[in-house]
C-alpha cells in the first residue's frame, strides 16, 4: 500500500467515524431515555401503591400506640384497615421489596391474632381496658359467633416503635431517598 493509499483509507475512516458519531450519540441517548423512562414509570407505581398502604399501616400503628385519634376509632375501622392494607400488599406483591415484605409481615403478626379458624376475623393484639369502643355485638365471624375484636395482649411499644421506623426506612430506601431515621 501506498503512502496515498494510506491516506485514502485514513480520510475514509475519519469520514466514517465523523458521519457515525452523532448516530451513536442519539442512539445511546435513546436507550438511556428509554431505561430511564421505565425507571420513572415503575418508581411512580411503586409511589402510588405505597402512599396508599402507608395510612392505613399508620392507622394500624397509632391505633396500637395509643396516640393521635385512637380515642374515636372502633374497633372494626381497625380491621377495615389491616383487611385493606392486605388487599393492597398482596394485589401488588410484585413491586415491594424483600426488606418491606419480612417487615409488613412482622407488624401485622405483631398487630393482630390472626388464624383463629376458619372464618374467623383477626382480633387487635392491645389490651381493651384502654379503648372506649368495644366491638359492635352485631359483628361476627363467619361461623355466626360474635366478634370479640381484642386479643388481649399488652402492647410492646418500643418493639412497635422500631418495627413502624424500620418500615419507614424500607419504605425511603425502596422509593430511592434512601434516608435511614433509626430503630
Amino acid at each position: 500500500m501506498t503512502a496515498a493509499q494510506f491516506n485514502i483509507v485514513c480520510n475514509a475512516i475519519q469520514a466514517i467515524g465523523t458521519a457515525a458519531t452523532p448516530l451513536v450519540v442519539v442512539y445511546l441517548g435513546a436507550r438511556f431515555l428509554r431505561h430511564q423512562t421505565i425507571q420513572e414509570a415503575a418508581l411512580s407505581e411503586k409511589a402510588k401503591h405505597y402512599s396508599t398502604i402507608s395510612p392505613l399501616i399508620n392507622r394500624i400503628f397509632s391505633y396500637r400506640l395509643m396516640v393521635g385519634d385512637f380515642l374515636e376509632r372502633k374497633p372494626e375501622e381497625i380491621l377495615k384497615a389491616k383487611r385493606d392494607a392486605d388487599h393492597e400488599f398482596w394485589s401488588y406483591y410484585y413491586v415491594w421489596s424483600d426488606n418491606f415484605i419480612q417487615l409488613y409481615n412482622k407488624f401485622m403478626h405483631d398487630s393482630f391474632t390472626i388464624y383463629g379458624g376458619h372464618g374467623a376475623k383477626a382480633l387487635i393484639n392491645v389490651d381493651p381496658q384502654y379503648y372506649p369502643f368495644k366491638p359492635d355485638p352485631r359483628t361476627t365471624n363467619a361461623d355466626g359467633q360474635q366478634w370479640q375484636g381484642f386479643a388481649d395482649k399488652p402492647v410492646n411499644t418500643q418493639h412497635l416503635v422500631s418495627l413502624y421506623r424500620q418500615i419507614g426506612d424500607a419504605i425511603s430506601k425502596d422509593m430511592g431517598m434512601g434516608r435511614k431515621r433509626g430503630t
